[in-house]
């Protein structure tokens, strides 16, 4: 089952989650539809797949709300090789987006050039 929530963008990521048990979709949508930046959810038994803007949120934020509601993750092996992933993405993402003030948002200043532009020997 999927619901839809806002329309995707290009900040939107898609993270799978494998949950311990089946789940009825219904309250984690209603749980899901309150947080800023879900997109959507689908679920299929206990897969949930949750689609969000990661400038608004973040897999561990996500995760608090589904303990909040009793559901838990399967973070063994490869889906805990995963989890760790998308929290990497996630932070990676969002310290390289346009409010970052890291090297990739200032202008290249040639060797030996000054902030005025103005060459140095």
């Amino acid at each position: 089952m999927r619901v839809d929530f806002q329309p995707s963008n290009a900040n939107t990521v898609e993270r799978r989650l494998l949950l311990t048990a089946a789940t009825d979709p219904a309250p984690v949508a209603g749980r899901l539809r309150a947080l800023e930046g879900v997109k959507w959810l689908s679920s299929e038994g206990n897969v949930l797949t949750v689609a969000y803007d990661f400038t608004h949120l973040d897999y561990d934020t996500l995760l608090r709300e589904l303990a909040e509601l009793g559901l838990q993750t399967k973070e063994t092996g490869l889906q805990a090789l995963r989890c760790a992933w998308y929290r990497f993405s996630d932070a990676n993402a969002r310290s390289d987006g346009p409010a970052s003030k890291g090297c990739c948002g200032q202008q290249n200043r040639r060797m030996g050039e000054s902030d005025d532009g103005i060459q140095q020997d």
